[in-house]
């Protein structure tokens, strides 16, 4: 079965920890506009992990997306792939830093999770 905390995204928002971000790379849009794209890996309190793939127009736009940051997305689309839940969004969803008690439990996690636990762990997708 699905994450609760995933499936809640579908309808609204999710806050996150970014645990390891990919350089943006570029790709071309089906409207055939250069758009760039960088995929991150992000957690929340509940030590939780998935792949999240941010859209943005420039390179630049994705930059402050770095492990460490918080990140609030909102109605980012869901999907499975080869077994895993993965997130996508334009990054006009994505709120880097917000403010806010959700936020602030992710920071508390992620500042207090041990440097040497293990990595997050994947969702289980619905069967």
């Amino acid at each position: 079965m699905a994450s609760k905390a995933l499936s809640r995204l579908r309808f609204g928002h999710r806050t996150f920890a970014i645990v390891s971000a990919q350089p943006p790379v570029s790709s071309s849009a089906p409207d055939g506009t250069l758009r760039y794209r960088s995929a991150l890996v992000v957690a929340d309190s509940s030590d939780v992990a998935v792949t999240l793939t941010v859209f943005a127009p420039s390179a630049e736009e994705l930059h402050p997306l770095a492990p460490g940051v918080v990140v609030a997305v909102r109605y980012a689309k869901v999907r499975t792939f080869m077994d895993q839940l993965q997130l996508a969004a334009d990054v006009g969803r994505c709120a880097v830093e917000p403010a806010g008690v959700e936020a602030d439990v992710v920071r508390d996690w992620a500042r207090t999770r041990p440097p040497d636990a293990p990595p997050p762990r994947p969702p289980r997708p619905a069967p």
